[in-house]
């Protein structure tokens, strides 16, 4: 939906957009969505990130640790005052307490939309719920929790906690998942966020589908509907549900019996092979010692288009960055085992099969030298030193296994800061920062098409302004363009960047309007988002004029020059091309272009700074030269045409320069003037002046400042019209003059 306004005083058309239900029209990137959120502007709307990884808003990463056994979770709070040099760590203080039953998956977000994140936790082992910490200035509390209600027999592994708005409202959902000793009892909810935001209602998914470690969500088939993956525990197949309008889903199932076990436990997406389809990395413990790639492919994943790694057990998942900042996401294995394993790391290739399995520091090796019994965990530069750091949620680790969760600190992983727990840190945080494709700290928003009438289908200005959130680091950036339909496609403008609030006028020149907005940061821990965005369109006072046409005599060793005149209206950003129709022009003619002065020829490309001035007739000479073997009588005909580059593309003109072979001396002229149009631009009577070449017609049409046509008559030849009449109020209005070879408007304010 989009908000329309007509400005009459200033003759503009706004467009504006603030509400929920003007952003959901949109498209929106795999890592946002469109919120109720009002905390600058008082519309309830807004496009922002649903995933956090600062619970107390202070700018560093803040890391779980899940304790198992009732040791409850712990929450290290990133600290300002950390050391940036490489190599350097951040010493995690506050650590808080958490009192969850069990161990199992931790998401962070902002559900409730007051700026500080929620912690929610899956419940672990032997829960009868999951749980909701409610954000506060210094992180979630620990206080109160809201209890979400899950089984209370099977085992209870609940596992697995991910935040996205599936349902499309605005407000985001929970998905819990339980994964269990029997296959056919793993079990999936979903609590659905609203206006009240107490998660009361849930929807449970067909038993048998569930997981532990955890899941990913995000639009594998691009139909603008989240699909949810869920490793199927216990079983050899993997659940894809493709969500849909109204809560509705489907269930795909994917085999995995490549990986040669049921242990299934983590899985990572990105788009490995830069083909803009995620992939997806699926990994098991226990009796499963290997890793499979799933391909992105237009019609679907399949094993006939899969890739399988010796990874070994990975008990912790896996996680994906750009390692060695080649352009390529590379994949750390969050492996398991004996007290010599190690997270190993996979190098992508750049190119098929993009992974190998061998022991060499270009394609595979372990990382660190910290035997590490890993739970989960995820990648990321956390002390901000441009270099990737891990952190490992772990079981136990260390030389001799102890109970602490390692960050090995890159480049060299080799430095290490332990975060103590009592024993058992079970899975944890697991959500990877970054774009979902390719980990950049990137994402985007893409409006809905505006269409802004046919009396605006032709170059025109806009200025935008934006209310939004912009934290040190972020920045949103936004682009235009425009098409002659309501559908994108070739024919319409590409992308063009908005500066200092202006649209460059080269993305406004149809009738259709769409806009780009770029959400870019420097650290996941703050994030930007928008609330408003207006656009004030006005249309172009655009010109253009190349004339006069001409008949010359010229002798075959002469010359003849046309003195011709060149006039632009319109941005002074444009540039022009001079040229002429080769396939008209005869073979052995010729034809130059000077300044009036004769002292140096004129390029065919003309910038408008420092060779022509807007709305000012710019002279020049066009020469033409006969064939020395022409005889008297040829003749040619030469058509010098000029177009606008950039801002106004349908501006062009032409004129037709005839020249015919004559004796020495001999010398005949025409020239034809060309259409006019004189209007007061400010009158008390509605009178203007026209002339129009002889032979041609034209039509005089006059609208007023809202764009309503109050006056049309067809004219030709010369005279003076009357368009007002006693009843017509004072005001603004535009009289255009359209003709079959050219276009004139002229601005008139009506006074009485």
């Amino acid at each position: 939906m989009n908000a329309l306004m007509f400005l009459l005083v200033l003759g503009a058309l706004e467009w504006r957009e603030t509400t929920f239900e003007d952003f959901r029209d949109g498209s929106t990137d795999p890592m946002m969505y469109t919120s109720h959120r009002a905390q600058y502007e008082v519309e309830p709307g807004c496009v922002e990130f649903y995933a956090r990884w600062d619970a107390d808003n202070n700018g560093f990463y803040d890391l779980f640790v899940a304790g198992r056994s009732s040791y409850g979770q712990k929450l290290f709070m990133g600290q300002s005052g950390a050391s940036y040099d490489v190599g350097h760590t951040i010493t995690y203080l506050d650590c808080q307490p958490y009192s969850g039953d069990a161990s199992g998956g931790i998401d962070l977000a902002d559900l409730n939309m007051d700026g500080y994140p929620e912690a929610i936790h899956s419940g672990g082992w032997y829960s009868p719920a999951a749980y909701l910490y409610w954000g506060t200035p210094t992180g979630p509390s620990p206080s109160n929790p809201t209890l979400l209600p899950m089984r209370t027999n099977y085992g209870n592994c609940h596992e697995t906690a991910f935040v996205y708005d599936i349902d499309k409202d605005g407000y985001l959902d929970i998905t819990v998942c339980g994964g269990t000793g029997t296959p056919s009892q793993n079990y999936t909810r979903i609590f659905w966020g609203d206006e009240t935001f107490l998660y009361s209602v849930y929807t449970e998914l067909p038993s048998g589908i569930g997981c532990q470690h955890n899941l990913e969500m995000a639009d594998l088939d691009h139909d603008g509907w989240v699909d949810m993956i869920i490793p199927n525990y216990g079983t050899t197949n993997a659940s894809i549900v493709h969500w849909s309008e109204g809560r509705n889903y489907s269930v795909e199932t994917l085999s995995l019996s490549l990986l040669g076990g049921t242990s299934l436990h983590g899985l990572t997406i990105a788009d490995f092979n830069k083909d803009e389809l995620l992939d997806i990395v699926f990994t098991g413990y226990s009796n499963i010692s290997k890793a499979v790639i799933f391909w992105g492919n237009e019609d679907g994943y399949s094993t006939a288009n899969t890739l399988v790694l010796n990874a070994g057990q990975c008990y912790g998942g896996s996680s994906s960055m750009d390692i060695d900042s080649d352009g390529d996401l590379d994949i750390i294995f969050h492996r398991n085992g004996s007290s010599t394993t190690y997270p190993r790391l996979y190098l992508n290739l750049g190119e098929s099969p993009y992974f190998k399995d061998s022991n060499h520091p270009d394609t595979c090796r372990n990382l660190g030298n910290v035997p590490v019994n890993g739970t989960g965990g995820f990648t990321a530069d956390f002390n901000y030193d441009g270099n990737l750091d891990i952190f490992l949620n772990a079981h136990q680790s260390g030389n001799p296994f102890t109970g602490q969760s390692p960050i090995l600190w890159g480049p060299h992983y080799t430095n290490v800061t332990f975060l103590p727990h009592q024993g058992y840190d079970h899975h944890g945080v697991f959500r990877e920062p970054g774009n979902v494709y390719d980990r950049s700290f990137s994402a985007w928003y893409y409006s809905s098409v505006f269409d802004c009438g046919e009396d605006y289908d032709r170059p025109k200005e806009g200025l935008l302004d934006y209310i939004g959130y912009e934290p040190t680091g972020s920045r949103i950036a936004f682009s235009m363009r425009s098409g002659p339909d309501s559908i994108p496609d070739i024919y319409w403008s590409k992308w063009y960047p908005v500066e200092n609030g202006y649209a460059d006028p080269r993305s406004l020149t149809r009738r259709y309007v769409q806009y780009r907005a770029e959400f870019s940061y420097q650290r996941p821990s703050w994030l930007p988002w928008l609330e408003e965005i207006g656009i004030s369109f006005r249309v172009l006072n655009f010109g253009l004029k190349l004339w006069p046409d001409s008949v010359t005599s010229a002798s075959p060793t002469n010359y003849a020059d046309y003195k011709c005149k060149l006039w632009y209206m319109g941005d002074n950003r444009d540039s022009f091309h001079l040229n002429i129709r080769e396939d008209v022009l005869k073979p052995d003619w010729r034809i130059e272009f000077w300044d009036t002065l004769y002292l140096d020829t004129i390029p065919h490309f003309i910038k408008l700074d420092g060779n022509m001035q807007i709305g000012k007739d710019t002279a020049f000479i066009a020469r033409i030269f006969a064939p020395q073997n022409a005889i008297v009588g040829d003749s040619n005909i030469t058509i010098v045409w000029t177009k606008t580059r950039y801002c106004s593309k349908d501006m062009k003109d032409s004129v037709m320069l005839i020249t015919r072979v004559a004796a020495p001396g001999v010398l005949e002229t025409r020239i034809v003037q060309p259409a006019h149009l004189e209007a007061s631009t400010l009158s008390n009577t509605g009178v203007i002046n026209f002339f129009i070449p002889t032979g041609e017609k034209a039509k005089l049409v006059v609208y007023d400042a809202s764009g309503r046509r109050i006056y049309v008559t067809q004219i030709q030849g010369s005279g003076q019209i009357e368009w007002s009449t006693p009843s017509t109020a004072s005001g603004l209005y535009f009289v255009r003059l359209e003709g079959s070879s050219e276009t004139i408007v002229k601005k008139v304010v009506l006074t009485k």
